[in-house]
């Protein structure tokens, strides 16, 4: 590399020679001004910076979730109402439209369906669906029924209550925030009086939406109810509720006389044989050589009773199972004390051998007029669902066009009177479960501290209960420190009361009758009929209401 020499400096004279100071002014000024600063800098860097933005704009869309994706309602008897999968293909700015095996009608716009990222969705798609109509399905579907105004504790009555959510390759999808999923819900329910409401499974609350625009005016039930009072089904219908309540009775009176199972003697306790007429008492009668063993509950025994001689004795039954009051008597005294009969040695034996042929013999009736009285129910129950479906036709046929939307109007009609189901319409903007509903005070009218027994008069302890009103769609669940603090209930309104008895599998029932004749009584003892779970979700919800 060539050095440089800077030793040998241009003189003033040459460096002047060749200075336009004129010229490097000119620059000087045009450079006053930093680039950075300049008009022609800041246009640039604004382009730049607007094209980013549109970049980031462009590629940003909003991400969704959907808490009732992961939400889980348990049935309360471990048998939940399955979804129905229904396969869609959604095709690119075209709506869809399905149709459900209820009869429920889905209509999804185009461009309406995206994933979690916001991208717009094509292709295959599985929706779940599945709808919760009446009492019994309510039950099962063990979603959460209360509500919540103002600190003031409501239950739902439902006009149809269903639960959606939509997959494509089993990952969640959700609608567009400016879209919304048309459903036309087909209920069972005729009523006008009810709002929509969505349940936030984030927030474990219902919230309100709208209102309903649906279903018939008091004036137009009435009406109707007053056409079917005099159809002749309707007298079927009473004829064979007057005759299921007779067996109800029958059965209960049976029970009552269920063969007691012998005792055998406890050597250690007090006991004694005596010379009655035991007419009354057959199982007794049967019963040779039979003792008497005082209660571990009674306080009035003493053995110098059995060195008196008395002049009378009479025997009743008490109301403890298995025990007999004992009363003995002379011209100066009477002693009463609570006794069990109870057998020794052979004697015990062959009154075990004795009592099943006698309770083998009791079943069998027994079963007989079950049996007899199952049908009477099941034919009940088909009766009572001709004329919720004759009123709801009857309903149907009578309403004026009400909608905007005529041509769609005319085909639920058509729908409507094939399947005797109302329509009840929401525009949902969110997948999960949605309710038409109408918040109801709890019954307070009056309240009974409840026992439960069994047909064999067992009684059965009760921690969850949920009171079903026959004339509306509700049902209310009732903890055990609700029964603690009394049974509500509204007298003259109709109600059955299921309990969960999960040592045996099985659901206990007590009969509307039963909270009919209640009549304003502090305590009542209900007698349950015992249905096992799968039975539970066998028998239609007509024959649960008519037990």
């Amino acid at each position: 590399m060539k050095k440089i020499d800077i030793k040998n400096k241009f003189s003033d004279e040459k460096a002047l020679k060749h200075k336009d100071f004129n010229k490097v002014l000119s620059k000087y000024n045009r450079l006053k001004t930093p680039f950075y600063r300049s008009p022609k800098f800041l246009s640039m860097v604004a382009v730049s910076t607007f094209v980013i933005m549109l970049i980031f704009m462009i590629d940003e869309k909003e991400a969704y979730s959907n808490g009732s994706y992961t939400a889980i309602y348990h049935s309360p008897i471990g048998i939940p109402i399955e979804h129905e999968l229904i396969e869609l293909t959604i095709e690119k700015d075209k709506p869809t439209q399905v149709i459900t095996n209820g009869g429920t009608v889905i209509n999804i716009p185009e461009n309406t369906l995206v994933d979690s990222s916001g991208n717009l969705i094509t292709g295959k798609i599985d929706l779940k669906y599945r709808d919760f109509l009446d009492q019994k399905e309510v039950f099962l579907s063990g979603i959460p029924m209360n509500y919540d105004s103002n600190g003031v504790k409501m239950n739902f009555k439902s006009g149809g209550m269903f639960e959606m959510l939509a997959y494509q390759n089993e990952n969640p999808l959700y609608i567009a925030n400016d879209k919304k999923v048309k459903v036309d819900l087909a209920s069972m329910q005729v009523e006008d009086d009810y709002n929509i409401y969505y349940f936030s499974a984030e927030e474990k609350k219902w919230m309100y939406k709208n209102r309903d625009k649906d279903g018939f005016t008091k004036e137009e039930i009435a009406k109707v109810d007053a056409e079917l009072k005099n159809h002749p089904k309707a007298a079927t219908k009473q004829k064979l509720m007057d005759e299921k309540d007779k067996l109800t009775d029958s059965l209960m009176a049976m029970y009552e006389q269920t063969p007691t199972a012998p005792i055998k003697l406890d050597i250690n306790k007090h006991s004694f044989n005596i010379n009655a007429n035991f007419n009354d008492f057959p199982i007794l009668k049967a019963f040779k050589k039979v003792k008497f063993q005082v209660s571990d509950g009674d306080k009035n025994f003493h053995p110098k009773y059995a060195e008196r001689r008395w002049n009378s004795v009479e025997i009743e039954k008490a109301s403890k199972k298995n025990e007999y009051t004992v009363c003995f008597s002379d011209f100066t005294q009477k002693v009463c004390f609570a006794v069990i009969p109870v057998f020794d040695g052979e004697n015990f034996e062959k009154a075990q051998a004795m009592h099943d042929a006698l309770y083998n013999n009791f079943m069998a009736n027994v079963d007989s007029v079950e049996d007899y009285k199952k049908q009477v129910r099941k034919q009940l129950a088909e009766e009572a669902k001709e004329l919720e479906e004759m009123k709801r036709l009857a309903l149907i046929k009578e309403r004026e066009m009400r909608r905007l939307e005529k041509e769609r109007q005319k085909k639920l009609q058509e729908m409507a009177e094939v399947n005797n189901k109302i329509y009840r319409e929401f525009e949902i903007n969110k997948f999960g479960v949605w309710n038409c509903d109408k918040p109801e005070m709890l019954p307070s009218e009056q309240k009974t501290a409840p026992r439960f027994v069994d047909n064999q008069q067992q009684e059965i302890d009760v921690n969850m209960a949920y009171l079903v009103m026959l004339d509306k769609n509700n049902v209310v669940k009732l903890s055990t420190l609700d029964l603690a603090k009394g049974l509500p209930y509204n007298p003259g309104e109709n109600y059955t009361l299921w309990t969960l008895i999960p040592d045996k599998n099985a659901v206990g029932i007590v009969s509307n009758k039963q909270f009919q004749n209640i009549n304003k009584q502090p305590s009542t003892t209900f007698n349950m009929e015992l249905i096992g779970y799968e039975d539970f979700k066998k028998l239609s919800t007509q024959e649960l209401l008519n037990i």
